[in-house]
């Protein structure tokens, strides 16, 4: 083999590791897909698309609990209704989901402004499917399993395709729950990463960084 022939074999071996180290650290450092906030518009929009649906009650209220509360799309359908209403039939304040992503448990956190849907949705179960240790959302077709993943994540995607808004996700949510609390509340932004549930506090800053509606406010204010 020639000298040249081995240096070139040499030097595509060396492209090619640098682009696999650099796949690599992209993969590690934009682990959160970018989806856009939804605004308080957009918000209603959604809503309104609920209204008249089979399971109307049900589908407002797993929107909007992720909304509130900033869980990912696959962590309500492992509530079981004692976790959401207390032995009195009032709604908790809080609870301790413990599947979660990096498998730590945490409190979640059920606002006042979330009960109208929890209160509507709790209603129209009935009362033979409000036992306590069955799932707040059931699967339809086995009341006593939860709904599937893909059911849940079925009905977010949906509901944004019925809205006019394909581009949004239910991570969207989660990055609008963070929004608003930074924005409209002034948390602090160790509380926002504790209800988001991150190990690191940079993937909270990230949601930050890449905010479609701030740019969008920014670049509004432009005059040329």
């Amino acid at each position: 083999m020639s000298i040249s022939l081995v240096s070139t074999c040499m030097l595509i071996s060396v492209v090619i590791e640098i682009m696999l180290n650099l796949l690599v650290f992209y993969q590690k450092e934009n682990v959160m897909p970018v989806a856009p906030e939804l605004n308080k518009n957009q918000i209603k929009r959604v809503s309104n698309c609920f209204t008249g649906t089979r399971h109307e009650h049900r589908d407002r209220c797993y929107f909007f609990m992720l909304l509130y509360s900033g869980m990912r799309v696959g962590e309500p359908i492992q509530l079981k209704n004692e976790d959401v209403i207390d032995w009195d039939g009032n709604i908790k304040e809080s609870t301790i989901i413990t599947l979660t992503k990096n498998g730590k448990s945490r409190r979640v956190y059920f606002p006042k402004n979330l009960h109208k849907y929890i209160s509507a949705y709790w209603s129209n179960k009935g009362d033979v499917n409000q036992g306590g240790n069955l799932y707040f959302f059931q699967s339809q077709q086995s009341p006593m399993d939860s709904m599937s993943l893909v059911n849940a994540t079925r009905l977010i995607k949906n509901s944004f395709n019925r809205a006019g808004l394909p581009e949004f996700s239910s991570h969207s949510l989660r990055r609008s729950n963070a929004m608003f609390l930074r924005r409209e509340v002034g948390l602090d932004l160790e509380v926002i990463r504790e209800v988001l549930g991150h190990n690191d506090i940079r993937t909270t800053q990230r949601y930050f960084a890449a905010s479609s509606i701030e740019a969008s406010e920014g670049l509004s204010q432009l005059s040329f």
